[in-house]
């Protein structure tokens, strides 16, 4: 009997299973529905504004986010399709037919994800937008995307994405609304509605400031209208928030230093007086400064390039001022603050600094330590881009732009769908032992070419076979004129002379 043959067997013939008491749970009819009771209530409204605050006051914040975004995203992931051809009926069995209809999906998806398609306002490529919504996600923990379905017959695919702004999801007060969701079972938390099982069922959008809200439904009868991508339960919360404090005071230390500098860059003095001095009324007047007080210089702004004191009162000296900043322990002071703030985000300092001043081993462990928090968020990323690749390619089958038999059943529908995301690969320390240990890799069984190259820049081997193919055939050509070609002397053979012209030629030397 073969596999498929089995799988087609009803479930009372699978008699091998009778011997395992397995209970399975219908959520739907359970007796205990899911309570939010468990999960803490979070002012998800105030931690997202003091993240936002946050991140436009400290550069340390902006270059944490940064260094996530250009390492998880840089210029975008790409797809690799890899379909279940063993769980899917019908399949084709030859391997250039599976590379064909792989290759051919690739190739439907790289067109329209490097078009502004995806933007329902047309201006980014999905490239672009990837890094957007995972500068949403770090800094506030989540995002929502509405899709939109145009029927624009000149576009490569009906569906487009609008990215919302997530003050635009909150609380409804319609009193039909909130009856609806009674009746319905639902919860709503923070705009989002949840059924009795706990799993989003819709989202409320204020359209305008002050406006009412409009119900949209994450899926209807056949299509996903909503996808929400969130670090905690019911909504996101940034990690910035939780670091906000520090990195508000190392702002102000820093600024305080850089003025500082600034201040002993110059030849700044102080007027004193010792103790017998006679107290001068309003104190002491310099001409050409402004804004002095009544009682004489206690605020006063420098604009010139320098003053002279001609005279000044008996009892009265001018004497150096020297600030204690910046000084030689606030360099390892802030670094070490800037690790703990990075290790909230599962990053070293020298991977935030882009800085490896240790031993390779060091260097190497640091960076595959923070690359490992760089593919969670990256995993983000693409939790979202597989939920739109799934719309965009249902489009797709439905309209016969691709044909996959038995779509409409979801086990084979995922087999059809899966694949993976590839971005850039984790910074390689030292090159060559990096390529060692790939070619060793290889050899032993342990990857594949094509799985090195993904991971290398995201680049398809085969693909890279045909255009290397290409490039040499045109190099060699080309080096055929470049390289000078030796020249071959011919010998010719003697040729024997006839013998009327050998007598000639006696008689006349003798």
């Amino acid at each position: 009997m073969g596999v498929r043959d089995f799988f087609r067997r009803k479930p009372k013939e699978q008699a091998h299973y009778k011997q395992y008491d397995i209970k399975i749970a219908n959520v739907g009819e359970t007796t205990n529905p899911f309570s939010f009771a468990d999960i803490p209530e979070i002012d998800f409204d105030l931690r997202r504004d003091q993240s936002r605050k946050v991140y436009n006051k400290s550069i340390v914040a902006k270059n944490i986010v940064k260094r996530i975004n250009d390492n998880a995203v840089y210029t975008g992931l790409t797809w690799e399709s890899s379909p279940l051809w063993k769980i899917i009926k019908d399949a084709p069995e030859n391997k250039d037919e599976q590379k064909e209809i792989t290759s051919l999906t690739e190739n439907y998806w790289k067109l329209y994800s490097y078009s502004k398609e995806a933007d329902y306002r047309g201006q980014f490529t999905l490239q672009q937008i990837q890094k957007i919504l995972l500068d949403l996600y770090i800094k506030e923990g989540e995002f929502f995307v509405v899709y939109k379905y145009l029927s624009d017959r000149s576009r490569i695919s009906p569906v487009a994405i609008q990215i919302l702004n997530n003050d635009q999801i909150c609380q409804p007060y319609d009193s039909e609304q909130l009856e609806s969701a009674k009746m319905r079972g639902a919860t709503i938390i923070s705009g989002v509605e949840f059924d009795s099982a706990g799993k989003e069922t819709a989202i409320y959008v204020q359209e305008k400031i002050g406006g009412g809200t409009v119900r949209i439904p994450f899926f209807g009868k056949k299509r996903r209208f909503v996808s929400h991508i969130t670090n905690f339960p019911i909504r996101g919360m940034s990690l910035l928030s939780d670091i906000g404090c520090d990195l508000k005071d190392l702002a102000e230390m820093d600024h305080s230093v850089i003025q500082s500098a600034k201040t002993q860059a110059k030849m700044s003095m102080v007027v004193t007086a010792d103790k017998d001095a006679v107290p001068l009324k309003g104190g002491i007047v310099l001409p050409g400064l402004k804004d002095q007080t009544d009682n004489g210089t206690e605020e006063v702004k420098l604009e010139g390039e320098g003053y002279v004191f001609n005279k000044l009162p008996p009892g009265y000296n001018v004497s150096g001022f020297n600030p204690t900043l910046p000084n030689q322990n606030y360099e390892p002071f802030s670094n070490f603050k800037k690790q703990e703030m990075a290790g909230v985000f599962g990053l070293s300092l020298s991977f935030l600094k882009i800085l490896h001043s240790s031993s390779y081993s060091a260097g190497r462990m640091e960076t595959i330590q923070s690359w490992g928090s760089i593919i969670i968020f990256r995993n983000a990323i693409a939790q979202f881009l597989d939920e739109f690749k799934d719309v965009v390619l249902s489009e797709w089958n439905d309209s016969g732009l691709l044909n996959f038999p038995g779509f409409e059943i979801p086990m084979i529908k995922k087999a059809w769908l899966y694949g993976s995301w590839n971005g850039i690969a984790r910074p390689i320390v030292d090159p060559v032992k990096e390529v060692n240990a790939v070619e060793k890799r290889l050899k032993l069984g342990h990857t594949t070419g094509e799985r090195e190259a993904k991971a290398y820049n995201g680049s398809d081997l085969y693909e890279n076979i045909d255009r290397l193919k290409d490039e040499n055939f045109e190099l060699s050509e080309a080096n055929e004129y470049l390289e000078p070609k030796e020249t071959v002397q011919i010998e010719q053979p003697d040729e024997k002379q006839p013998d009327d012209e050998k007598e000639i030629i006696e008689k006349r030397e003798g």
